[in-house]
């Protein structure tokens, strides 16, 4: 899962409907912090990817070669299809996360943004192993970010490659229990999509 720091007016642009539904259950809740100032409040995006279900294996295996086979464009679609977007909500101590209401198909620019340096980098090393020249010259070069500096960013693409309870795990170690908070919320909401 990543999570990425957003602006009040970016997450009320991009999520009106499901940041209304979040700062009404902090205003009409018991909490020490329902009277928090909105422009106090902080706002997040979480993502995570999640697998395609398909029938069986031999289905999962043709899957998997097919888009290991598909150049960036093509592939990046396929990515995207896979996102899941969570937005997060915090005053003080009360924290809520919930998955988006609008369909999947509409992903932030600023996630965006991380899925095509994310994909980029998962077919470079995909690439190295199997060498297909046509995907391999379409992958662009990693995009330069002004915003960002490079510890930042492949500490975000780096978690990627954790699963949620070794991201809880760390979250727990590095005592950031609002993290470790919203991986718990996240790992939930995945065992009742998978209950379904």
């Amino acid at each position: 899962m990543i999570s990425i720091q957003i602006t009040k007016d970016k997450i009320f642009s991009d999520y009106e409907e499901d940041a209304n539904r979040l700062l009404s259950l902090l205003r009409n809740s018991n909490s020490k912090y329902k009277d928090t100032n909105i422009d106090d409040i902080r706002w997040g995006y979480s993502f995570s990817y999640f697998k395609v279900k398909l029938k069986n294996d031999e289905a999962n295996n043709e899957y998997y070669e097919m888009l290991y086979s598909l150049p960036y464009e093509k592939r990046l679609n396929e990515e995207y299809k896979k996102v899941r977007i969570n937005i997060i909500m915090s005053a003080g101590q009360f924290y809520i996360s919930d998955r988006t209401s609008k369909p999947n198909d509409y992903i932030p620019d600023v996630i965006k943004e991380v899925v095509d340096v994310v994909t980029i980098k998962k077919m470079i090393i995909e690439q190295s192993l199997i060498n297909n020249e046509e995907v391999m010259s379409s992958i662009p070069e990693l995009p330069e970010y002004q915003d960002m500096n490079g510890d930042e960013l492949n500490e975000i693409i780096n978690q990627q490659e954790l699963s949620l309870d070794e991201q809880l795990k760390k979250a727990i170690s590095d005592e950031d229990y609002m993290g470790a908070a919203r991986i718990r919320d996240l790992i939930n909401s995945q065992d009742e999509d998978d209950k379904m």
